[in-house]
């Protein structure tokens, strides 16, 4: 009795996953924001296979691309691991993000959502990361330049 109970619940778990991802329009996100949809293949190319890795983190890993015959750099964080629960807190996280514009943060280009494949596409920064400036090694910050980086912070979370 349990074994079916336990097995039956697995099923609906799966077929509510299934029906969240094969929208088309992938939640509206299309429409709500001006983000561009990509293809899985599309990201692929742009990330010659995903050869250039630039980082990890809890989620997936982050690697360099390029789009208009290498005229725009990328960053396509390719998301791992992805349950019910967190296929919408990926579609929150995309309305999120894609609402947000402000010179300090990151923007959001635009997404992938093929089949169980989820991407975030975002502009490169070349600069590297906050955590690399400040924790890299080479170069620390001075205590000037960290306000300065605070306050960025703050101005962009505003």
């Amino acid at each position: 009795g349990m074994f079916i109970s336990i097995h039956y619940m697995y099923k609906i778990r799966v077929l509510k996953y299934k029906r969240l991802t094969e929208t088309g329009n992938f939640g509206g996100l299309n429409e709500d924001l001006a983000l561009r949809r990509f293809t899985y293949n599309e990201l692929r190319r742009a990330t010659n296979h995903f050869k250039e890795e630039l980082g990890k983190g809890a989620f997936g890993k982050v690697y360099k691309g390029a789009l208009n015959k290498g005229n725009r750099l990328i960053a396509v964080k390719r998301l791992e691991k992805l349950v019910e629960e967190g296929e919408r807190e990926f579609q929150a996280e995309v309305r999120a993000i894609g609402k947000t514009h402000h010179r300090n943060l990151v923007r959001l280009l635009g997404f992938c959502s093929e089949g169980s494949k989820r991407l975030l596409v975002y502009e490169y920064m070349s600069n590297g990361s906050l955590g690399k400036l400040l924790f890299g090694g080479q170069r620390r910050p001075g205590w000037d330049e960290r306000v300065r980086i605070a306050l960025d912070i703050a101005r962009g979370i505003s």
